[in-house]
């Protein structure tokens, strides 16, 4: 692949396309925040729930003198915070993350938009690419949540155009930081280990002519360096050799309880087991938010299951007895857990002799499961 002769017209004006860029996420962010930010919530800018502390529990588990428990999610939204938190505060860092998650996602929009230039050579294409993904609300209605999604959107965009730039400059060290990129996105979202097939075949056999087996090197060091270190850690920790999560894709509180078996059980019939979305076919079985978990949310109602799944064994009488017992309310999820400690194959949570630092006063609104 042969670099283009000339720059695109987002590539000479980069600097008033970076900024209104800019402007346009944290006028969105502002607009968020206003919108569905707690009062009470930690930080001055940063959203968050149920997900965010199973993210950075762990680290605070480490800062605070103990491991990297609970170990369900890879450290790849931990890590930034983790740097943040050598010399942040909890608060200040949270609203640390949605700043660089701004600048990120900011960054991305122009990015994206130089790559479709490249793909393409139009600047036409490039400006409706750029502005498309400028007004678009999909990803960037997270960058004030910290959670994965506003890092994977944005780090998915810049691993894309670094790695596009190495191939055409023959550059091996924007090469080797597409691939450190790459593995942080691993560690993001752990799915995105797929990438890495592509991304490969695309090192080996297209760098120059015949298949480099050193660029490859390159490309890959990043991956295995720290991929090595995650999977040792794992096994000393856990005795199992887990290459990427330690739980599989749901966290041992879900699959391993009722909430996990009536997922099982609805998605082999084909219905809706997110809890959360309206009308999700789960929430029938009395499981979703709020203290009718069968309620309208969105307009929708949760409806029975068809007939076609009900057997002998399994009537409709026996699916409608766990209906209503297993309230999914987060003050009683907190007071059970905080009573007997955090506990996972017979180890407790490290905490200390305090309060787990999420369920103490404004942490607490979204202590989830992970650490109270």
């Amino acid at each position: 692949m042969n670099a283009l002769p000339r720059r695109s017209l987002l590539e000479r004006h980069w600097f008033l396309f970076l900024l209104l860029a800019f402007l346009m996420r944290v006028l969105y962010a502002v607009v968020v925040i206003g919108t569905i930010r707690e009062p009470d919530a930690p930080g001055s800018l940063a959203i968050v729930n149920d997900d965010t502390w199973s993210y950075l529990a762990p680290i605070e588990g480490i800062l605070n003198g103990g491991t990297y428990e609970p170990d369900y999610r890879m450290p790849g939204v931990g890590a930034p915070y983790w740097l943040f938190r050598q010399f942040l505060d909890e608060e200040d860092s949270l609203d640390a993350m949605v700043l660089l998650q701004l600048v990120l996602s900011g960054s991305a929009v122009w990015l994206l938009g130089l790559l479709a230039f490249r793909v393409s050579g139009s600047d036409r294409i490039s400006l409706i690419v750029y502005a498309l993904f400028l007004l678009s609300t999909h990803s960037s209605r997270y960058d004030t949540m910290i959670a994965s999604d506003s890092l994977t959107v944005s780090v998915v965009i810049i691993q894309a155009f670094i790695f596009q730039r190495a191939f055409d400059r023959r550059n091996v060290a924007l090469l080797m930081i597409s691939g450190l990129l790459l593995t942080w996105l691993l560690f993001i979202r752990p799915v995105a280990s797929l990438l890495f097939i592509p991304a490969t075949l695309g090192v080996l056999f297209t760098w120059k002519s015949r298949p480099s087996l050193l660029a490859m090197v390159w490309f890959l060091a990043p991956l295995s360096v720290i991929e090595t270190a995650w999977v040792l850690r794992n096994w000393k920790v856990n005795h199992e050799f887990n290459p990427l999560t330690n739980q599989g894709m749901m966290p041992d509180w879900i699959s391993e309880r009722t909430r996990g078996h009536v997922m099982d059980f609805v998605r082999g019939y084909g219905g809706n087991y997110i809890w959360w979305e309206p009308g999700a076919d789960i929430r029938w079985y009395g499981f979703g938010d709020g203290p009718d978990p069968v309620q309208a949310v969105g307009g929708e109602r949760a409806t029975p299951p068809p007939a076609y799944v009900h057997t002998s064994q399994c009537d409709a009488d026996s699916q409608e007895a766990p209906r209503g017992q297993h309230p999914w309310p987060g003050a009683q999820r907190c007071r059970d857990r905080r009573s007997r400690g955090w506990r996972r194959r017979g180890r407790r949570w490290p905490v200390g002799r305090r309060t787990p630092w999420c369920c103490s006063g404004r942490w607490r609104r979204g202590c989830g499961a992970w650490c109270c």
